[in-house]
């Protein structure tokens, strides 16, 4: 991978966390074999309160907490070259967040080593759209239309061209080549002249304008 085609930074820790765990770890291990590693804080795991806010009156409230592990450090090369790296992961693995740490620097800041890193950052990449794409499939493969649920007239207007008929009651539209929608044989045979899910439709009496 060249410079010029790595993704940006805060795409990064996302990336290596859908590599495999066992390979980002490793990676980490290398790279601080190669520079020396210092933290910058104390690295931390335990529960994040997640704070969502209402979408109508926004007014903000707790939806519930999840596990976050994070890390700093400070990785300084052969050469003296100091660079710093963090990460803030989803998960409780502080050895998981230490590497993501050290990767993060070292990529960002082009170190002995940062084009391992972002091979690794490439494929994780490719794996998160990879699922994105499969998870995208199987929505549009459960998606559900409430069309059939509603007024009758909701078929006529979802099936394309329509007028509209006066009628003694009321405006009722005429569709299916003329036909009539008719609301009392809703749950009968479907439509003659149509093989989709429309509701049987009756011979208009009345000319469509």
């Amino acid at each position: 991978m060249t410079t010029d085609s790595i993704p940006a930074r805060a795409t990064w820790a996302a990336a290596l966390t859908a590599a495999p765990a066992a390979e980002v770890t490793a990676l980490g291990t290398h790279l601080a074999a190669d520079h020396r590693v210092a933290p910058l804080s104390v690295p931390q795991a335990g529960l994040y309160l997640l704070t969502m806010r209402d979408g109508v009156f926004h007014d903000r409230y707790n939806l519930g907490e999840i596990p976050v592990a994070t890390a700093a450090v400070e990785v300084v090369a052969s050469n003296g070259t100091r660079a710093t790296g963090g990460a803030s992961l989803l998960g409780d693995s502080l050895e998981l967040a230490g590497a993501v740490a050290v990767c993060d620097a070292v990529l960002a800041h082009r170190l002995a080593g940062w084009q391992l890193v972002a091979d690794l950052v490439d494929r994780g990449a490719a794996l998160r759209a990879e699922t994105a794409r499969v998870r995208g499939a199987m929505l549009q493969r459960t998606a559900v239309t409430f069309g059939g649920l509603g007024d009758d007239d909701d078929y006529c207007r979802a099936r394309g061209p329509w007028s509209v008929v006066r009628g003694p009651s009321r405006p009722k539209p005429v569709c299916h080549e003329g036909q009539l929608c008719s609301r009392s044989t809703r749950s009968g045979p479907r439509c003659p002249s149509s093989a989709s899910t429309a509701p049987y439709c009756a011979p208009s009496p009345i000319p469509a304008r």
